[in-house]
């Protein structure tokens, strides 16, 4: 009864995730890891990160890990992306691990 209309003047198709235009980091290639700290970042040449993705499970780098897929998905289309895993919920302190601080 509610469903969603397409009010679109023409049927359009779903463009594909890699299909847009890379992000400007792109020309910097595929980090072997996507890092965890600042000094993960200082070995990869990073100043910073495009994208930080925080997650409250483990990281590993492994496709069958949700946000690995999510940060290398990201990393194609040109981003560099940093992953903060298990932050400490208990703590007050605002920096997290990639924080640069």
């Amino acid at each position: 009864m509610n469903a969603p209309v397409d009010v679109s003047l023409f049927p359009r198709a779903a463009k594909p995730l890699n299909s847009y235009r890379k992000y400007w980091a792109a020309r910097f290639g595929t980090a072997p890891f996507l890092p965890m700290s600042r000094a993960e970042m200082d070995k990869l040449g990073w100043d910073s990160c495009d994208i930080v993705l925080v997650t409250g499970d483990a990281y590993v780098d492994h496709p069958s890990f949700g946000m690995a897929v999510i940060g290398r998905m990201l990393e194609n289309q040109g981003f560099r992306v940093g992953i903060i895993a298990q932050p400490d919920w208990q703590s007050a302190d605002p920096s997290p691990t990639c924080s640069g601080a």
